[in-house]
């Protein structure tokens, strides 16, 4: 028994041996494999000119590569990239099955994983549209001023994107121009906004001119009840009605901002009236920017009522 055990030992033992070789070999080969992650931009090619993609969709795609360590250490990364072929394809709804067949790798290497699966894209015709500037204005004149008009050149803007989006664009606003502490007219170059636009664009003249014509406010004011006086007298007395009158005065905010009807010198100039009884037009006295725009009344009658040293 003994015996038959130390048979042919030499060869037992290199057999042994030989096996542990292998399994040294084959052991090592197998922890030299390994599964990396990599991200892969995607893209589109072949797109047709008069479409364009709208929604929302994941613009990566994530893949598990598994092979030698040293075949994946020599994979360059930002060679990788996912192409899908928009050629020929029709407004509306399309779907793309991602697979691993669209991906260049090095042999030897395989995927295990791929995300997403499948990609869902919206197509739209592209359709373009002119339509007016809108300008933004922010803040608040100061006090008595207003204004009297404005202007934007080029007046209208050519866009262009999908039809669904452009159907609702009405106006293309430019940006803010304060208002606040300003009293004279602005002119100055200001840029466009599209807020909340995703795929439109504007094609036509970007730089626009806009002039702000800013004035005084012009006010009318009623001013009643004013003070009348006969003057040009030398000893006569003369009788005259209504002894007031009220005036509607034209002029600027800030010309009114510190006026009263007391600053107002109301009287008839009766230095020719003779015997009979005359009409006369009352002369009023005004501070300087200020203009009458109407007496009421108009006309007063002068009677004279004695001469000078008529005795009683």
């Amino acid at each position: 028994m003994r015996r038959g055990i130390f048979d042919n030992l030499g060869l037992k033992l290199f057999s042994i041996l030989f096996a542990f070789v292998m399994w040294f070999f084959v052991s090592g080969e197998r922890q030299s494999y390994t599964e990396i992650s990599y991200t892969l931009p995607l893209e589109f090619k072949n797109i047709p000119s008069d479409l364009i993609i709208t929604n929302d969709f994941q613009d990566k795609v994530e893949i598990r590569m598994n092979g030698p360590a040293a075949l994946l250490n020599s994979v360059r990364s930002e060679k990788l990239k996912y192409t899908i072929d928009l050629n020929d394809i029709s407004p509306g709804e399309s779907s793309f099955l991602i697979n691993t067949e669209n991906i260049d790798i090095l042999r030897g290497l395989r995927i295990t994983k791929i995300s997403p699966s499948k990609i869902n894209l919206m197509l739209e015709r592209i359709v373009k549209k002119t339509v007016p500037v809108a300008l933004t204005l922010t803040g608040e004149l100061p006090e008595g001023y207003k204004i009297v008009r404005h202007l934007v050149t080029p007046a209208n803007v050519e866009i262009r994107g999908p039809q669904s989006e452009v159907k609702h664009i009405k106006s293309v606003p430019t940006g803010e121009i304060e208002l606040t502490n300003v009293r004279a007219t602005i002119q100055k170059n200001i840029s466009l906004v599209f807020k909340d636009i995703f795929h439109s664009e504007i094609i036509s003249d970007k730089n626009i001119s806009a002039t702000i014509e800013i004035a005084e406010e012009i006010l009318d004011k009623e001013f009643k009840e004013i003070p009348l006086e006969l003057r040009g007298l030398e000893g006569e007395e003369y009788s005259f009605e209504p002894k007031m009158l009220d005036l509607t005065l034209t002029g600027t905010y800030l010309n009114f901002k510190h006026f009263t009807k007391e600053s107002i010198v109301a009287y008839i100039n009766a230095k020719d009236v003779d015997d009979t009884p005359q009409t006369l037009k009352p002369v009023i006295e005004l501070p300087l920017n200020l203009t009458i725009k109407s007496t009421v009344p108009a006309e007063f009658e002068v009677v004279r009522i004695s001469k000078p040293n008529e005795s009683e």
